[in-house]
């Protein structure tokens, strides 16, 4: 099923992405472990892309995020709105 949102969906990710091209992320819990994956590219250009949301992504809790940037530029820091910190 996510796979689909991603890639096969009317508005799919991927097609958003070809206008928000500054960044994409994914974060989920496996059990309750959280994981951030992002990369300051297009997810349309990523070369990574499909291999995590097919391969690594198992989760009921899965947040995403195609980003155009208003400000701060397109860096790996402020490509995806998700952090994980540990208190």
């Amino acid at each position: 099923m996510l796979s689909f949102s991603f890639f096969s969906a009317y508005e799919s990710f991927v097609e958003q992405s070809v206008s928000n091209y500054h960044g994409w992320g994914v974060a989920w819990y496996e059990g309750s472990v959280p994981h951030v994956f992002k990369e300051p590219i297009a997810l349309c250009k990523s070369s990574q892309a499909a291999s995590i949301i097919k391969n690594r992504v198992f989760s009921s809790i899965v947040i995403a995020h195609v980003r155009f940037t208003t400000n701060g530029g397109s860096r790996y820091e402020n490509t995806h709105r998700i952090a994980l910190t540990f208190a």
